[in-house]
């Protein structure tokens, strides 16, 4: 048994990290205060620590792209998997509401009707409203770029079709 010097609690040995120099090879403050030091650290420090891993990455471009190469091989559908997701979630869909969306338009864009490609770039993009965020469909590159541009302005986007019918 222990008393740990950050809270006071007497704890077993277990519930401390091992610590050479120490006289008896443990250290003073328990796994818990331990923990909860360095979650608070990590956010008083978060912004001097993310320029520091910017900079290294800087410095070191190779060696971070082979770190990354090794992870995405380790791991090739996570890193696809958890990227996707992260982009579903800002517009509210899962993965699978993704699937389902996409059946419903036979993997086809709404607009033109390309159809989809295998990789991240001819993947269809999640069409929303840019007003309150609500998902229209699925949309493929060059279409989502098209409307996006317009800024969802239906007059401009018919104005642009009489231009276009004037020189026809």
């Amino acid at each position: 048994m222990k008393t740990c010097s950050q809270c006071g609690k007497t704890r077993t040995l277990s519930e401390f990290s091992k610590q050479r120099d120490a006289s008896d090879g443990y250290r003073s403050h328990c796994k818990e205060c331990t923990a909860r030091y360095s979650r608070r650290w990590a956010v008083l420090n978060r912004s001097r620590m993310n320029s520091v891993r910017r900079k290294w990455r800087a410095e070191h471009k190779e060696q971070y792209a082979n770190q990354c190469r090794r992870y995405r091989k380790k791991n090739p559908a996570t890193g696809r998997r958890n990227a996707r997701k992260k982009r579903l979630k800002k517009y509210g869909l899962t993965l699978d509401a993704y699937e389902i969306l996409l059946r419903s338009q036979d993997s086809q864009c709404a607009i033109c009707g390309a159809e989809r490609g295998a990789t991240r770039h001819e993947a269809l993009c999640v069409d929303h409203r840019h007003s309150d965020g609500s998902v229209r469909g699925l949309l493929c590159r060059r279409c989502n770029l098209l409307l996006g541009h317009a800024e969802d302005s239906v007059a401009l986007l018919q104005a642009a079709v009489a231009y276009l019918e004037s020189y026809d």
